[in-house]
């Protein structure tokens, strides 16, 4: 079977950076002991256009795009892409990564499709935007049309979470849809003995305003009150709408917490591990996730996730179980949950346990098996 996934993937193997160039590059690692299959990578870059062989039966292609925004890419240049592409390439199935292009070419390929979507960007958006201006509406009610176009045009769907299957059903209520879980990377079960916890808290993830990092910190200043010898590093970087606000909030962060606080930038996945490795636990602060599969890996490390109550973690948590939820937007209610579970080491030994176990369900090899089974029934639609 040859299957052609479009979607982001690293331009450089070591620079991973985005949720979905994530997923897709774990997806690859996934295929990589399949050899009853053919992989071939469609992804777009602003750098120079060039093919990867990754393995002989695996290719990377990167098709050149012009640095213009989102919007205007999609329509202008990425779905025809995406379209001739997929008729040059031939493939027996075409595997669509996000509502952008490359599932509208996919699409309009004609050839068997399954589109994942990994979140309600349009909600992101809303959360995200600064001001209610034309620009932001202009945009938002394009993006919907482009959601209407997929959704009522696409054929089948892969949902990463319940949240993200009633979304596909809003618009679409008679999609075929297949519930696959996001995969983690083999790289995370790989157990460090020689490394021990501290008394940490780890925050990360791209930062802008819906991850609202400026909850964690005041989250952090509430706890070093009580805990004077808590360590909260910070892991990721600013999107270039957040930057300026980013700098005054480090900066503030840091005359506040001093010592207490490590920003440590963009990290390689082998050092996101050891990040996750030292921390006892993992602080989720965002206002919108869809399957967010940084508390999949730091569960996976021993870290006990502390995370806002949001649709699209809860198949994730278990409430005292795996991990804490938390009800309230504010604070204080993050610190005190904090608080209890860090003073009640048996339970927090116990959430960490659990969640290790359950981090197995998303094991690529699992998910990579799943995704062909689907494969395999879509080729006999024809």
């Amino acid at each position: 079977m040859k299957i052609l996934i479009a979607g982001d993937y690293p331009y450089e193997e070591n620079e991973i950076k985005g949720g979905i160039s994530n997923v897709t590059y774990t997806l690859v690692e996934g295929y990589r002991k399949r050899k009853d299959v053919v992989v071939i990578v469609l992804a777009f870059t602003t750098g120079k256009a060039k093919s990867v062989i990754i393995e002989p039966n695996i290719k990377v292609i990167f098709k050149k795009i012009s640095s213009l925004p989102q919007t205007l890419n999609t329509f202008l240049f990425e779905s025809f892409v995406v379209k001739n592409e997929i008729k040059k390439l031939n493939p027996d199935v075409v595997h669509a990564h996000n509502m952008t292009g490359y599932s509208i070419g996919a699409i309009r390929s004609g050839y068997p499709c399954l589109i994942t979507p990994h979140g309600d960007w349009i909600a992101e958006q809303i959360k995200n935007s600064k001001n209610d201006s034309i620009k932001t509406n202009l945009k938002i009610f394009i993006w919907k049309k482009i959601y209407k176009y997929i959704f009522t045009n696409g054929k089948a769907f892969s949902a990463i979470s319940p949240y993200v299957e009633e979304l596909i059903k809003s618009y679409n209520p008679l999609a075929n849809i297949f519930r696959i879980n996001n995969p983690l990377s083999e790289v995370y079960y790989i157990k460090n003995n020689n490394i021990k916890k501290e008394n940490r808290i780890l925050w990360a993830g791209r930062i802008c305003k819906l991850k609202r990092l400026d909850i964690a910190i005041e989250v952090i200043k509430s706890l070093i009150e009580v805990l004077p010898n808590l360590i909260f590093e910070v892991a990721g970087l600013p999107d270039a709408k957040t930057e300026k606000e980013f700098i005054q909030l480090k900066k503030e962060a840091i005359k506040a917490l001093g010592n207490n606080i490590i920003f440590s930038g963009h990290l390689s996945r082998e050092d996101m591990i050891k990040s996750y490795d030292l921390a006892k636990i993992f602080l989720l602060t965002s206002e919108q996730e869809a399957s967010p599969m940084v508390i999949v890996e730091a569960m996976s490390r021993g870290c006990a996730p502390v995370v806002f109550d949001l649709p699209g973690i809860r198949h994730l948590i278990n409430d005292g179980v795996n991990g804490i939820i938390v009800k309230k937007y504010q604070p204080k209610d993050f610190s005190d949950k904090i608080i209890n579970i860090l003073n009640d080491p048996l339970r927090l030994s116990t959430m960490a346990a659990n969640g290790a176990k359950l981090s197995h369900d998303f094991s690529t090899e699992e998910i990579i098996s799943n995704y062909i089974s689907v494969f395999k029934e879509m080729v006999s639609w024809k």
